[in-house]
């Protein structure tokens, strides 16, 4: 065991970001960039690999994103602070102030994906600096109701290449 990494092996790691991109509809992108922040817990499996789990939170101009997800991250080289490739899968939950007071709208999220290469530079035995690069694609859906009992769903996709910065401990 590394002397960074704590007696039961696991290992924290705090991000803050800004997200760019937005949704395509109709083969055209709607500008919707944002900010996130995330929080990962992971116990080292190999000397190569990392396992855990995490919960973010995005903020868009309009809407706000909570994902849970399972992270997994692989480091490229066999050193606990080398560059390593990480990638989160799992849920989401949205809100978005749009339909917000409108009883016949609901605002879904879904299907979350998110891998990202980040550089790992030691601040002491037990902190680093972590930057990094990366991209997120997530799934979500609307579901409306209108005259006569009709419901109606509308899937839709957003997708962000991010820049972060935080902290691992």
């Amino acid at each position: 065991m590394d002397s960074g990494r704590r007696a039961s092996g696991l290992k924290s790691e705090l991000q803050f970001g800004m997200l760019s991109g937005g949704i395509i509809e109709n083969e055209r992108l709607i500008y919707n960039p944002g900010w996130m922040v995330q929080f990962c817990v992971d116990k080292e499996l190999s000397k190569a690999v990392d396992i855990g789990l995490g919960v973010g939170l995005q903020g868009l101009e309009e809407e706000t994103i909570l994902p849970v997800f399972l992270d997994i991250k692989a480091r490229t080289k066999d050193r606990e602070h080398s560059p390593f490739l990480a990638v989160n899968i799992g849920g989401t939950k949205g809100w978005s102030s749009t339909y917000r007071n409108l009883s016949n709208f609901d605002y879904e999220g879904g299907f979350y994906f998110s891998s990202y290469y980040a550089f790992d530079f030691p601040i002491n035995e037990k902190m680093s600096l972590l930057i990094a690069m990366g991209y997120i694609h997530q799934n979500g859906e609307i579901e409306y109701s209108a005259e006569g009992d009709l419901e109606f769903e509308e899937d839709f996709s957003l997708d962000y290449l991010t820049l972060r910065a935080g902290l691992r401990f």
